[in-house]
């Protein structure tokens, strides 16, 4: 049996724009063009089918608000700890999922609803969302699924993610081991 991926992404913006996005419609996957070529690298169940992709993306959660699906997330986490923290003194917002999915449809799920921040981002600097499997394997930034750069107004796939968010990372792992030990 493999093990679940992790989830962990951090935003920065206002806490004006954080509660916006909470407040946020999700539109479809769709709008994402390059999903279809991400999906197209991947490993999963059912690759083969004829349409999975589009079958994928049509079947990604929208109509309702980015804080119901947060709620959602939250309430049906089953194993390990999580984060969802905004931080209004330094405007970061962190999402961390420990057991989070093995799922490519959860995996798009949370990318589409997480990258539309980018609509809502008013500080620069750019943000990552990442699906990597083995968080706690200390295998680092070696075996990821997906890393989604976010900028304001933007969002898209990239190869790797930066130094200082891979030093950031490591420092959410250490939060969450202990975290882990005092579940135990």
């Amino acid at each position: 049996m493999s093990e679940p991926s992790q989830l962990i992404a951090r935003f920065h913006l206002s806490a004006a724009q954080h509660q916006r996005f909470l407040e946020h419609i999700i539109t479809p996957a769709k709008q994402y063009a390059d999903f279809v070529d991400w999906l197209a690298t991947g490993q999963f169940y059912g690759k083969e089918t004829p349409g999975i992709e589009e079958k994928i993306l049509n079947n990604a959660p929208h109509g309702t608000s980015v804080q119901h699906w947060l709620t959602e997330l939250v309430d049906t986490c089953r194993y390990g700890p999580l984060i969802n923290q905004y931080d209004e003194a330094t405007g970061e917002w962190t999402l961390t999922v420990v057991d989070f999915s093995e799922s490519y449809d959860n995996f798009v799920d949370a990318l589409n609803v997480l990258r539309q921040i980018s609509a809502f981002k008013d500080l620069p600097e750019p943000d990552y969302i990442v699906i990597m499997d083995n968080w706690f394997s200390a295998t680092g930034f070696a075996n990821t699924t997906a890393i989604i750069e976010a900028t304001p107004g933007a969002s898209r796939f990239v190869e790797q993610a930066p130094e200082d968010f891979q030093r950031w990372t490591a420092e959410k792992y250490a939060i969450m081991a202990e975290m882990e030990i005092e579940e135990d």
